[in-house]
């Protein structure tokens, strides 16, 4: 009976620490599940703004609500997508075509980091108060964005 006893419960301890594991794995592949989301949200945002010029898609991922604390010269932070709408419409208009590269892409959590580069040929408006050269400018920055439900909460 005593055997039988240990042996009924040492099969419960067994059992309750695989359901624990278990749990743990579920709850890690949807984490990695929502990151790749996140990073696959970043990118999809960051392409369709610097290269292709998808004002629309960025107004549906950029909530009103959503704080850009990215700022350029004589702006201060703003809330929704026309202050990131406003940096990429500059560049674009003095550099028509400026192509944006993600070189490195890191996640953790609810943020996606991206260092990147811009690059193309200054022939249309003046850029921070210089006129158009038609020489080849290279920008090289990094941005993190936080999202919420496939959404930018935040930009810095």
């Amino acid at each position: 009976m005593k055997f039988l006893l240990r042996s009924v419960s040492l099969a419960a301890l067994v059992l309750l620490a695989s359901c624990g594991q278990q749990q743990q794995a579920d709850s890690g592949k949807a984490a990695a599940d929502q990151l790749a989301a996140n990073k696959a949200a970043a990118t999809k945002l960051f392409n369709a703004g610097w290269n292709d010029g998808n004002f629309a898609l960025l107004e549906e991922m950029i909530p009103a609500d959503a704080l850009d604390h990215s700022t350029i010269p004589g702006k201060s932070p703003e809330k929704g997508a026309e202050s990131f709408k406003s940096i990429i419409g500059m560049f674009r208009a003095a550099i028509p075509d400026i192509h944006l590269t993600i070189d490195d892409e890191f996640g953790e959590g609810d943020k996606v980091v991206h260092r990147w580069t811009l690059k193309g040929t200054h022939t249309g408006t003046p850029l921070f108060g210089v006129p158009p050269s038609g020489k080849v400018l290279q920008f090289s920055g990094t941005t993190i964005v936080r999202l919420a439900n496939g959404k930018v909460a935040e930009r810095w």
